[in-house]
């Protein structure tokens, strides 16, 4: 009775991780800014249930997930040595010190999901039934957000009183990034259990993903209708294609509404029209300029890196900033601060993640969850994630649908 009473509270705790994960909030600490989940108030007590048992994964790739973020947070703790040679040591130390904090959490949050998944195979499909929920709900609220500020009316889902859509996060990028994620799981349960509801969701998810606004979210789309189309001309399924015309269609129509529709989109359709009508600063918004400045603090500290965290003192020493400087590139970051380990840790993390998705093309040929997958690493590419706890949660989850596939088709 006691231990179906624990297996139980652990389940609830981890149903509530995955409802409360979207929403957050920002607190400055040390002058560095910490983006909080409520989520976290829930992950020690789900930490403790998982810890007072033995730790045990029987899946091989859960067990190559944990040693490859295992490999990072050691390497990660050589970083402090690089705070002696900053002329700010205090800062270097402090950015380390929460860069540390934001690691463990996320390692925290990958203990749990990838115990408890290997342990509760039975509860996959649930736990991806509340992921696509949530994602739902978050993309409704950005509908109700822009619906609001049509009227006039002022409100926290969209980005700075734009007509930016945001949902329950503050940021438009960060929001549609947790939008393909929600796709990516709600096309893979249409793929499997053919139900009109997930169709309906996919639809909806993408709607909001496009009033995002996001320049990253619209090359990440492009991307994926690309793969729609691969997988009509090779999978010979009609109800395949069928969902797959379906989905571009709802793409490309939802686009022109974007491009012609009334002036809540005119806003969203002037940010995408500088993909095609402006110069690489413009499209990039200033990305480019970033990625090519850092390429100095690479050559600064080629091996080990500038230090976990002290990416900023870096900044303001070589550089000569006055204020953060921020990569908008998760690869890029891990490389800076990491030198040739984070380089390694990055490659091999990518690979890893694809090599699990083409194990499941091969066993199912689905294009649509591939074209996803690539479109959330272009999304990666162009932000910074390594702190969004959704992203790794979600990785765990691939891993066992991974296992669940080749497992049904006889492969281990």
């Amino acid at each position: 009775m006691f231990r179906v009473g624990i297996r139980q509270f652990r389940y609830t705790c981890v149903c509530a991780i995955i409802l409360l994960l979207p929403f957050m909030s920002y607190v400055r600490i040390g002058g560095k800014t910490l983006n909080i989940s409520y989520a976290d108030i829930v992950l020690p007590p789900a930490l403790l249930l998982t810890f007072t048992k033995t730790f045990h994964v029987d899946d091989s790739r859960l067990k190559k997930y944990i040693k490859h973020m295992g490999f990072l947070l050691a390497i990660t703790v050589c970083s402090v040595f690089n705070a002696v040679k900053w002329e700010n040591v205090g800062a270097s130390l402090r950015g380390f010190a929460i860069s540390m904090l934001k690691l463990l959490v996320c390692l925290g949050y990958i203990h749990v999901f990838s115990h408890f998944l290997s342990e509760n195979k039975q509860k996959v499909r649930q736990i991806i039934d509340l992921f696509v929920f949530s994602s739902v709900a978050d993309a409704a609220l950005a509908y109700v957000g822009v619906a609001l500020r049509a009227a006039g009316i002022r409100n926290a889902f969209v980005y700075q009183n734009s007509f930016r859509a945001c949902g329950s996060f503050s940021d438009p990028n960060l929001f549609a990034c947790f939008l393909f994620i929600g796709l990516y799981l709600t096309i893979y349960n249409l793929q499997r259990l053919k139900k009109n509801k997930y169709l309906f969701a996919a639809f909806f998810q993408i709607g909001a993903i496009l009033l995002t606004a996001s320049k990253a979210a619209i090359l990440a789309l492009i991307a994926f209708s690309g793969f729609l189309l691969i997988g009509i001309l090779v999978k010979p399924r009609k109800r395949y294609r069928i969902s797959s015309l379906l989905a571009i269609m709802a793409i490309l129509s939802l686009f022109l509404a974007l491009a012609f529709g009334t002036d809540v989109f005119k806003n969203s359709f002037n940010r995408f029209n500088t993909l095609l009508n402006s110069d690489n600063d413009d499209i990039s918004t200033g990305r480019f300029t970033i990625w090519a400045r850092s390429l100095k603090l690479i050559a600064d500290s080629p091996i080990l890196g500038v230090g976990l965290g002290m990416h900023n003192v870096a900044a303001q020493q070589l550089l000569y900033t006055s204020s953060d400087f921020v990569f908008h590139n998760t690869y890029l970051n891990y490389i800076v601060e990491l030198g040739v380990f984070g380089l390694f840790w990055t490659i091999t993390a990518v690979r890893y993640v694809l090599k699990c998705q083409i194990i499941m093309l091969k066993a199912e040929k689905n294009y649509q969850l591939l074209g996803l997958l690539i479109a959330i690493l272009l999304m990666v590419f162009t932000l910074d994630l390594e702190n969004f706890r959704n992203l790794w949660v979600f990785f765990c989850l691939l891993m066992q649908l991974t296992t669940k596939t080749t497992t049904e088709n006889g492969n281990e």
